[in-house]
């Protein structure tokens, strides 16, 4: 029976932290994250600076809830991305035929062949650095997974009585995707969704590090790993926060994902 689990609940609380977050950082003034106070810099946790401030003297707090939004924006633009792209994809190799199967298939198995971080790295290097491009490279990432998954739930349906109820009807194919194979499908979508958001804040954070994601002066959360890197010993905060708020967002959008599972899934749990 479907059940409320802890996973969805530590999720679930994690992720809304992240979304509230981003909000706060929507009802700070413009230019706040980027405010510098040179006499201030490298000051560590303490009143008036909760988690320090950086070597420009900019507040490290203020920097992480506005670092938010753009994780949570490319997460949420990769994501639909993955799903537009990726369900269209698995539904016609699904519901199209042997042939079409094996094409649409194939080339999925070729985007599996490189690591999600390399793929999304070569097509950020051809597109050009920036937060539209990153989301886009993320979500072309995404696809394969989204794809992979429609397929194996719509064959998975097809042979089941009330579909073929339906096509005895005189339903035609695409009508019977729509209307009854698809809304069967999304339960595990929206698992997968879930899971994706946290690796796309992941992916996203590792582009940023490396300087191919958001752009400076805009605040992200690898990026401040990046500026973090020659004030590790004497400054550790400026790691700590940064990555306990990749750690936090990562983990509450897979644990979410996790309870969804058990939730809308439970058939699939051993």
């Amino acid at each position: 029976m479907s059940r409320v689990t802890a996973p969805l609940l530590i999720g679930g609380a994690l992720a809304a932290a992240v979304v509230a977050a981003a909000v706060a950082g929507t009802a700070l003034p413009p230019g706040a994250a980027l405010a510098m106070h040179i006499p201030h810099r490298l000051l560590p946790p303490g009143p008036g600076h909760p988690f320090g401030t950086d070597q420009f003297g900019r507040d490290q707090l203020t920097r992480i809830l506005v670092g938010a939004q753009a994780s949570l924006e490319v997460a949420l633009v990769a994501t639909a991305v993955g799903l537009l792209a990726g369900v269209p994809l698995g539904a016609a190799a699904a519901m199209g035929g042997r042939r079409w199967d094996e094409v649409l298939m194939r080339l999925t198995d070729g985007m599996y062949a490189f690591p999600a971080l390399l793929l999304a790295l070569m097509v950020v290097t051809a597109l050009g650095p920036g937060l539209a491009h990153t989301a886009l490279a993320i979500g072309i990432v995404s696809a394969p997974p989204f794809a992979r998954l429609t397929r194996a739930r719509l064959l998975e349906l097809r042979p089941l009585e009330y579909v073929e109820a339906a096509r005895a009807s005189g339903l035609g194919p695409w009508q019977v995707l729509l209307r009854h194979l698809l809304p069967g499908a999304y339960g595990a979508l929206a698992v997968q969704a879930s899971a994706n958001m946290g690796g796309a804040i992941l992916v996203e954070a590792a582009l940023s590090y490396l300087g191919l994601g958001v752009q400076p002066p805009q605040p992200s959360w690898g990026g401040m790993l990046n500026d973090a890197q020659g004030f590790f010993l004497t400054s550790p905060w400026l790691a700590l926060f940064p990555g306990l708020a990749i750690t936090v967002a990562v983990l509450g959008f897979n644990l979410l994902g996790d309870g969804l599972s058990d939730l809308l899934e439970p058939r699939t749990r051993g």
